[in-house]
């Protein structure tokens, strides 16, 4: 597609969902391609047609339909992702609806809006605590403390919430409150299974944070020690983390025998299941 192209369909009336998903797919690979430069592309408009990011954004709004709203978050989230500075100027506009759409009924749209709430803290930083302030909290937290956030309908969304707070962990921890609280929510959630590549991704992050030595993760006095050697043990040599990371893990672990408190060490051992000890056990040895 190019932008012609893509003006042609949105202005067709009443575009389908099969369209919709189409005009998405085009406008992720054409932020992926074309970056901030694609920028220019989606703010164009003409005395005849409206831009593409005025267009999207009238999808937002509480009447558009669910495909609507799920297209449009998905391209916003791809126009903060990949646009550069230039996409980090959507984040004022765009959170507020991130944070209303999180909690949403719809799970396609909870995910592309939790999914954007840890785009926009890896990317934006500060923007989302300046933007999104106490909001942002409220939204994960009502996403994760669901009764049904493991359901087979909402598990993929769920998965992207915690995504989001580990990024938001990793890029900007003040913009949660109570952050321990949801450290703990992240350890005792994973590991992710409902989407092999964001779970991938999600492991991948926390092990590079503990073997960085992030004290948010492994809390005060080593608190979490316990529910990141769980971790370890449920994720290392499967399908959930790259061989890479396994080794990596062993890694972490030795480093663990050598430097921490022994009784931190053995406290934490204990907590764990015989299964889950023997794999950390192996690591030791290994």
């Amino acid at each position: 597609y190019d932008a012609e192209e893509l003006e042609e369909i949105l202005g067709e009336e009443g575009p389908d969902n099969e369209l919709l998903d189409r005009v998405a797919d085009a406008i992720d690979s054409l932020c992926k391609s074309g970056g901030e430069a694609f920028l220019s592309v989606f703010e164009e408009a003409d005395g005849q047609n409206a831009s593409l990011a005025d267009v999207f954004g009238s999808f937002l709004h509480p009447n558009g339909s669910p495909a609507e709203k799920r297209v449009a978050l998905c391209v916003f989230d791809d126009i903060i992702e990949f646009g550069g500075v230039v996409g980090l100027n959507y984040v004022e506009k765009l959170l507020p609806f991130m944070l209303v759409y999180a909690v949403d009924a719809n799970a396609e749209i909870k995910q592309a809006a939790t999914y954007g709430i840890g785009v926009t803290a890896e990317k934006g930083g500060e923007l989302l605590e300046r933007y999104g302030g106490s909001g942002v909290s409220s939204a994960l937290q009502k996403v994760l403390s669901a009764p049904d956030a493991r359901s087979e309908a909402n598990e993929v969304a769920t998965d992207n919430a915690i995504s989001a707070v580990a990024k938001i962990v990793q890029f900007r921890p003040t913009a949660l409150g109570n952050l321990p609280s949801f450290v703990h929510a992240l350890l005792t959630y994973v590991p992710l299974k409902a989407d092999l590549v964001e779970a991938k991704n999600v492991h991948e992050r926390l092990v590079r944070l503990v073997e960085g030595g992030n004290m948010t993760i492994l809390g005060e006095g080593f608190s979490n020690l316990g529910l990141v050697m769980r971790f370890f043990a449920e994720v290392m040599n499967t399908k959930l983390l790259s061989q890479d990371y396994s080794v990596r893990i062993v890694a972490v672990l030795r480093s663990m025998q050598q430097q921490l408190p022994a009784g931190a060490l053995e406290s934490a051992f204990q907590g764990l299941t015989k299964e889950q000890q023997a794999k950390i056990q192996s690591a030791f040895s290994s």
